[in-house]
């Protein structure tokens, strides 16, 4: 009877553990996946499965997050007129900048032309919605926020290493996001944004010629 209470207890813990970490990435942002106008956004994840991905050999996307790969029948959806493309700019810290390692920093991020606030659950959710705009014509979708240290400056990061990450999925103040980034050793970090569509796909441009969606810098912890 001690074993199946501890085992339960266990169980508990666990389950709670889970919600949290779950709360603490997606945060506010189901509340606002609540108030976009249904119409407008549209699951294709119970469609018919697309030509392509029928001949595809990758297992169809049913929007978890898959790290083997897999094969998306969602609709590129509506691109914007070239007057309304997004543009980032990490504001704070400056780029170069040098800070204290092992306390944690603030990053404020300015993004222009993106209606934020639109943050699906990355979980259930992943890539199942087409790229949408909003009455204005101006694409529904958020930022997120990627730190990696540069441990060789002539070589690419890997993508699946991060010193810390986060979802902006809040609509910020007058196009303004903030980040609080845990306390970091010292090093060379890249600092990014991941501009993205509701369900997080990267935003899709009418043109090729442009300027980026993101920005980068680099900072130095001493």
């Amino acid at each position: 009877m001690t074993v199946k209470l501890n085992l339960l207890f266990l169980y508990l813990i666990l389950a709670y553990t889970l919600i949290r970490a779950e709360t603490k990435f997606v945060g506010s942002h189901l509340t606002q996946n609540r108030k976009l106008p249904p119409n407008r956004l549209q699951k294709f994840h119970d469609k018919k499965i697309s030509k392509f991905c029928k001949l595809s050999k990758l297992e169809h996307g049913n929007g978890t997050q898959n790290d083997d790969g897999f094969c998306s029948s969602t609709p590129q959806g509506e691109i914007p007129k070239s007057t309304h493309m997004p543009s980032t700019l990490i504001l704070e810290p400056h780029n170069g900048a040098t800070l204290k390692a092992h306390r944690s920093f603030t990053v404020k991020i300015k993004t222009e032309r993106l209606t934020l606030g639109n943050f699906a659950d990355p979980f259930i959710q992943y890539n199942l919605f087409s790229q949408t705009l909003d009455s204005n014509g101006f694409i529904l979708g958020h930022l997120h926020l990627a730190v990696q240290r540069l441990h060789n400056l002539n070589s690419p990061p890997d993508p699946n290493v991060l010193a810390f990450f986060e979802g902006l999925g809040d609509s910020g103040e007058k196009g303004i996001l903030t980040a609080v980034v845990d306390k970091l050793p010292p090093g060379i970090y890249r600092i990014c944004t991941i501009s993205a569509s509701f369900s997080h796909q990267p935003l899709v441009m009418p043109e090729a010629k442009r300027g980026s969606q993101d920005d980068c810098i680099r900072i130095t912890l001493e």
